[in-house]
């Protein structure tokens, strides 16, 4: 038994050496069922809105009973700067976080200090933008994977911020977990 987000004859589109995969994708598909799951609705959507129209300042001071204040932090090699840092949370521009050459190394250090993050300024995630939404991409799904929960600021509607043809698909998935972890943000701050 196995799951995806995709069928099967999708796995690894435009991948490198997609042709050599092939093969066992056509044994896939010729011994085993293929059940779509899909039900049409995302339940993660039901429980609110993916972005927050809150105060940041008042988020980050519910968080980690701090004023926030402008300083720089470590990620791997890197020294970035952020409106708000302690153990409790980060507080960031969407640019600090996603549009330096940082990766899965780095993402997972972010996650292992820092136990929400806030991120600010999403800009329109366009074509002159795809790298830094695939790091975008692999954020969110780390913080997913660690149980970070995430509170995003952007003038967009994140429904219809990503407009890169390349980037679309994968982040439909990641906007169903931008969802889910804005509601476990949202439960915290409730309960704060």
């Amino acid at each position: 038994c196995a799951t995806s987000n995709w069928g099967i004859e999708n796995l690894f589109q435009d991948g490198h050496n997609r042709s050599h995969i092939m093969p066992f994708m056509k044994s896939l598909l010729a011994n085993m069922d293929v059940l779509d799951l899909g039900t049409g609705t995302d339940y993660r959507k039901e429980d609110g809105a993916a972005l927050i129209d809150a105060d940041f300042n008042e988020v980050f001071k519910t968080l980690t009973d701090i004023d926030a204040e402008q300083a720089p932090f470590e990620l791997g090699y890197f020294t970035l700067q952020a409106k708000g840092v302690h153990t409790q949370a980060l507080w960031a521009d969407f640019s600090e976080l996603c549009e330096h050459a940082l990766g899965r190394a780095e993402y997972l250090e972010l996650m292992s200090k820092h136990s929400h993050l806030l991120i600010d300024n999403i800009p329109e995630l366009n074509v002159s933008k795809t790298e830094a939404i695939m790091r975008f991409i692999v954020m969110v799904d780390i913080a997913y994977e660690s149980g970070v929960p995430i509170l995003l600021s952007s003038e967009h509607d994140i429904d219809t911020i990503c407009t890169a043809p390349d980037a679309a698909f994968a982040f439909e998935r990641t906007l169903s977990r931008i969802y889910e972890l804005n509601h476990a943000h949202s439960k915290h701050l409730k309960s704060a």
